[in-house]
């Protein structure tokens, strides 16, 4: 029973409500594994026969086309998907953060940039399950393909690598590329549902040093953050909602000692608000802690009680008033 509803539940991936949804990058980073250089990987990228560019930032009714220019740093590169927004100004999709390790070991993730798609969206290459081949019902290979194996990967390592910077900008596009309208997301989502089998979010760094290299290269459009207001937080795992935090009301943990002035000797009395209400009610002062304002010395009550005070206050003033008899 497992194994029947494993994949349809595995393959369904939450719409953001975000201008990312219009770029799947479980699909580009599928494009991209199978690409052989970085220039035929912008080339798919923005082919519409690959059905992954939905976006349409600038809001001119026409798909964007997607730059791709790798920043490198030793065995790091840092492979950002860009794209122009109008002539003065460009806008960060996502990034590739590629790092090799001296074991030849090569860690891989696309990360969105926040402005579209939140906090944190991070996909990576499934390390634990196959990279299965189907013919109909039958899965006829399993062979999982390490990253450090992808094609890609000979290519950006290579000692004769020229680092790419796609040469293309605002009004200057390829001779073969024409945009088109983007459709809607309902049926941009259902060609991509494949993709979910190899390919998984996840919310840690894998290669922390390529994402510190990325931050200062990182370009931002004025247009596209007021168009696009940037979303407080990233979605949490497993669809799970978090209320607003403009407001919350402090716990008894934390909540400050507020001083007021109420005694009428203007002493400064400390309340502690824990005792507070969470409603309006007015606050309960412990009259304990009140001084008394005449008193004039520290009398037991319990020793005195207050029917008898007045009689005995007499009583002693008669003694002293009496004359001494011999």
């Amino acid at each position: 029973m497992f194994g029947l509803f494993f994949i349809p539940l595995l393959a369904q991936q939450p719409e953001l409500g975000l201008p990312g949804d219009n770029l799947n990058l479980y699909g580009v980073l599928n494009i991209f594994q199978n690409s052989p250089t970085l220039e035929e990987f912008e080339s798919r990228l923005n082919s519409p026969d690959s059905k992954v560019n939905n976006l349409d930032l600038n809001g001119d009714g026409q798909i964007d086309y997607i730059h791709v220019i790798d920043n490198v740093n030793g065995s790091i590169h840092d492979i950002v998907l860009r794209v122009d927004i109008n002539e003065t100004e460009t806008q960060d999709v996502a990034v590739i953060e590629v790092e090799k390790f001296a074991n030849n070991q090569v860690h891989i993730q696309i990360i969105g940039d926040p402005a579209l798609y939140g906090k944190d969206y991070i996909v990576e290459p499934r390390q634990n399950t196959p990279n299965p081949g189907y013919r109909g019902n039958v899965e006829v290979n399993t062979t999982y393909y390490a990253p450090a194996s992808w094609p890609i990967m000979g290519f950006m390592f290579a000692p004769a690598y020229v680092i790419w910077s796609s040469p293309y900008h605002w009004g200057y596009y390829p001779h073969y590329w024409h945009p088109w309208s983007p459709i809607s997301y309902s049926v941009y989502y259902g060609y991509h549902r494949p993709y979910y089998h190899y390919y998984a979010r996840t919310y840690t760094y894998s290669s922390p040093a390529a994402h510190a290299f990325y931050a200062p290269h990182r370009v931002s459009s004025v247009y596209v953050h007021q168009r696009y207001p940037a979303p407080s937080h990233a979605p949490l795992p497993g669809n799970r909602t978090e209320t607003s935090p403009i407001h919350k009301e402090p716990t008894p943990a934390n909540r400050p000692t507020e001083k007021i002035h109420q005694t009428p000797n203007n002493q400064t009395r400390q309340i502690n608000q824990t005792s507070r209400p969470a409603n309006n009610q007015p606050r309960q002062i412990n009259n304990q802690q009140r001084p008394a304002n005449n008193q004039r010395g520290k009398v037991n009550k319990n020793a005195h009680p207050a029917n008898h005070s007045v009689s005995h206050q007499a009583r002693t003033n008669s003694e002293k008033k009496e004359p001494e008899r011999k």
